[in-house]
């Protein structure tokens, strides 16, 4: 759209177009006989750089490239013009999700506290900031996760994030559920959909960058988040959300949350799934301790020292991980060097000790739930392989400020 119009920012560009109303006769050699014609549907990826969109536009390198009829897009449901999957895939995903329940009939889904809004506060309370502080001010102050700090399968807690609960918070619930069992669902969509599952003990608060699922129907939330945390539902999000509210940093909505369709298998399968997701937030959990007290032990060397630093250090020697370690934080020191020794053989041991175990519980909860789904598997490989596999990188992500 931006190639067209030149003179608007393509991020806030939408193209608006009306499916017609009319009974069209679709017999065969009737009148609309034309909507068999076939249409081309081409894209380039989002989240890149204009050059390199333009790079790809002159080289005719797609991202999805496929071929579409006018009755296809004419029989869609609420008027969608369905331009991510091909007629073939689009069908059987249409097909196994008409055999599941929708999210929002087994749970409640609710957004997070606004903290400050205009409306409420004045300004300098809100430059201020007066609801947040760095350590705990009396009795009505809680602990508070936002969207960085939920990660698939881990959700990062800080000492020095309080917030004061008030009645002039924006979309506040009582104070009792956030002492709730929940499901914490980061609201940015980073090519996978990040849940967590949590039991909190005292109120733990959420802020409007977080969606939680909470108030189980039927199935418990370790099932619910074995469904929701799989690489297929991330694969096929869009069939059914309209997800794309930003280029560069996609969100999730809640009305598209509430919407993803639930598979309903025999209890087996579903007691199946549910300890195969809380094993394997277990083993992810692991690792990320393990990660990040091998981290800590660079803070001796800098203040800001961090695994996060040295993007797959995992693969480097020993030897090349000093080396990275002293240029980055401008050290040559010996008691520095050994320090940087302990933190390799830490890290290194915990993946190697650990990983192997987290493959192997994310492929079994994958094959868990593309059975559950009841999807063939040329179509499960076909939709899937645009959606990345875990990686240790993953583990990394909530070290990173």
């Amino acid at each position: 759209m931006w190639k067209v119009f030149r003179d608007v920012n393509h991020d806030a560009c939408i193209l608006i177009a009306r499916k017609r109303n009319l009974s069209l006769d679709f017999r065969p050699g009737g009148a609309s006989t034309k909507y068999e014609q076939s249409i081309r549907i081409r894209a380039i990826p989002r989240g890149v750089s204009e050059p390199e969109k333009l790079r790809r536009l002159a080289e005719g390198n797609w991202l999805i490239n496929h071929d579409a009829s006018h009755r296809f897009l004419f029989r869609q449901p609420r008027h969608r013009f369905e331009t991510i999957y091909p007629p073939n895939i689009a069908d059987e995903l249409d097909k196994a999700a008409s055999a599941c329940r929708r999210l929002q009939e087994l749970a409640d889904v609710t957004v997070g506290i606004q903290v400050y809004h205009h409306s409420r506060v004045d300004r300098d309370f809100i430059k201020r900031k007066g609801f947040h502080s760095t350590y705990k001010k009396g009795s009505v102050w809680h602990p508070f996760v936002e969207a960085n700090d939920i990660q698939r399968y881990y959700s990062r807690r800080s000492h020095q994030k309080w917030l004061k609960y008030s009645d002039k918070l924006h979309d506040k619930r009582d104070l009792e559920h956030y002492a709730r069992p929940r499901i914490l669902i980061q609201q940015m969509f980073w090519k996978r959909i990040s849940g967590y599952l949590e039991f909190p003990d005292v109120p733990y608060l959420y802020l409007n960058t977080v969606f939680a699922i909470f108030n189980p129907r039927e199935v418990e939330l370790s099932y619910l988040l074995g469904i929701i945390n799989s690489r297929f539902v991330s694969a096929t999000y869009e069939r059914r959300a309209n997800r794309l509210l930003g280029d560069k940093f996609p969100k999730v909505s809640k009305l598209d949350l509430v919407t993803i369709p639930i598979p309903m298998p025999h209890e087996h399968s579903i007691r199946k799934i549910s300890k195969a997701a809380v094993d394997l937030q277990d083993t992810w959990s692991a690792l990320r301790q393990g990660l990040e007290e091998a981290s800590a032990v660079l803070s001796g060397i800098h203040r800001e020292g961090s695994l996060a630093h040295f993007d797959r250090f995992w693969e480097m020697t020993e030897n090349q991980f000093v080396n990275a370690v002293c240029r980055r934080y401008d050290t040559s020191s010996m008691p520095k060097i050994v320090l940087s020794r302990e933190c390799y053989k830490s890290a290194k041991a915990t993946i190697d000790g650990i990983w192997y175990k987290v493959i192997e519980a994310e492929r079994l909860l994958e094959e868990l739930v593309k059975t559950a789904y009841r999807i063939p598997e040329d179509i499960y490989n076909l939709v899937c392989d645009g959606t990345p596999e875990p990686s240790i990188s993953w583990a990394l992500f909530a070290m990173r400020e």
